[in-house]
Order: C-alpha cells, then structure tokens, then sequence
C-alpha cells in the first residue's frame, strides 16, 4: 500500500472535528452536555471511518490510473523505436490474441472480418496529407482504412473527413486497450525512468488554491455557529484558523496542473 500523504491524513482530521463540533452543538440542544459530547464523538468516528473508506478507495483507482499511464508511455515510447515491418508483426500478434483475425501486409493489417486495413503512424513524425491519400489508395470500394497515429492535425482531419468515411484517423489511446487485454507488450530498448516528486510538488499539492474556497466555508460556518455554541472559543479558534489557511491559499496558493498547462 501507498504511504499516506499529510495533505490525506489533515483531510480526515479536519472532517472528524468538524463532524464532532458542528455534531455536538446540535445534540446540545436535545441531550444533556456529557451525552451529547459522548454521541458526538461517536458520531464523529464512524463519519472519519466512511471518509477513510471512500478516500482510499478513491485514493486506489487513482493509483491504478497512473500505473495504467506509466505503462501508456513505457509502450509507445518502445513502439516509437521499432521499424515498420517489427511494429506490423506486434500488432498482429495483438489482434490474434484478442481473437480478431489479422493478415500481416507490406505496410498494413489487414481484418478480413471488419474489412479493414489497418495502419500505424506511432512515429515522431506527425500524420500527413499525404498518408490519409496513401492509405485511401491502398482499399478496395467495400474496405475502410484505420490509421492509428500519435496525434490528429486539425487539418489533416478535415481532409479525411472528405473521404467520405473511407479514412478513419485514430490517435494511439484509442489502441491502447486492445494492446493492454493481450498481455502484450513491445520489446523495452529503454526503460523510462520514475519521475521524482521534488517537495516543491508536493507543497503546491498541500497548498492547492482550488482549496481555498472550501476552508473559507467551514471557517465562517464555524464562526456562525460560535454564536450558538456552548464552547465558543473553540469553534472561533477552528473558524479563524480556517479563514486564515483559506486566505494563504488565496494568495499564495498554486494552482491545478491543468489549469497552468492551459
């Protein structure tokens, strides 16, 4: 199993007192002070067990995405690096494990059952004009050729979509799980290297700006309820404490992966 990371195991925290306290005020009001602290407590554990629950099981599909992703690059960075004739030979074993029928031509596959010929352009270099034309001109009136390629240009899809359905383009991703229900995997030259996580990562992780919204709402919450609570200065201690984490995230958070790619 993974290590547990702090900005998990601060998540559980935070839920659990803030299912006790938020618990407890409420209770309060119905049952005398030691019960209600007494049901608030239980009340708080059995809500941290199901968020361990669901986060965990969240935190495993995550891990299995990424190991899925890793494998993704580890397999077209070898293909990228076979030769044509080595690149046919591995897909047609693919197929005839999967139990499609595949016959190995001079630069394609041909699937007799779908009337398809089949072509790989999982190369550095982009898919062309020139490839959609090549393939087009290698099937007969009832036959479709699929090109499998790294990436679609814009404009070489528009020119393919002019083949009126003849020439389908399809990006590596789209291969990727017949390559993964066979078992079968190209010939390694190289193995990448894991990617070491610098701290800097991980403090960008810790103080994600997406958060600041969330710790906001609990700190006012938490200092609407003082008003009503019985212990005050201990939901105003967590209701400061969270404006103020969600006001560093404001300002000084990072924000998503995604978002700075965009």
């Amino acid at each position: 199993m993974k290590a547990l990371t702090f900005s998990l195991v601060s998540d559980w925290i935070f839920s659990a007192i803030t299912a006790f306290l938020l618990s407890f005020i409420v209770l309060n009001y119905f049952v005398p002070r030691a019960f209600s602290f007494l049901y608030a407590a239980l009340f708080a554990c059995l809500f941290l067990l199901l968020v361990i629950k669901l986060s965990l099981k969240r935190r495993e599909k995550n891990v299995l995405r990424k190991k899925d992703e890793k494998l993704f690059r580890e397999v077209f960075a070898a293909l990228e690096l076979l030769e044509d004739d080595e690149t046919l030979g591995f897909f047609t074993a693919v197929f005839q494990k999967n139990g499609v029928a595949a016959e190995k031509e001079k630069d394609c596959l041909f699937l007799p059952e779908k009337k398809e010929r089949t072509f790989f352009r999982l190369s550095f270099i982009p898919i062309t004009k020139t490839d959609v034309v090549r393939a087009y001109n290698r099937i007969n009136k009832d036959e479709t050729a699929v090109i499998y390629c790294e990436s679609v240009p814009p404009e070489v899809a528009a020119f393919a979509a002019r083949f009126g359905g003849k020439v389908l383009l399809k990006t590596k991703k789209e291969i990727f799980p017949e390559i993964k229900a066979s078992e079968i995997f190209p010939p390694v030259k190289f193995r990448l290297e894991e990617e070491k996580q610098p701290v800097s990562k991980k403090l960008r992780a810790l103080l994600n700006k997406k958060k600041a919204k969330t710790f906001f709402s609990f700190g006012l919450a938490f200092l609407v309820l003082s008003v009503f609570a019985p212990f005050k200065l201990y939901y105003v201690i967590c209701g400061g404490v969270s404006l103020v984490y969600s006001l560093v995230l404001r300002f000084f958070g990072s924000e998503t992966e995604e978002k700075r790619a965009s």
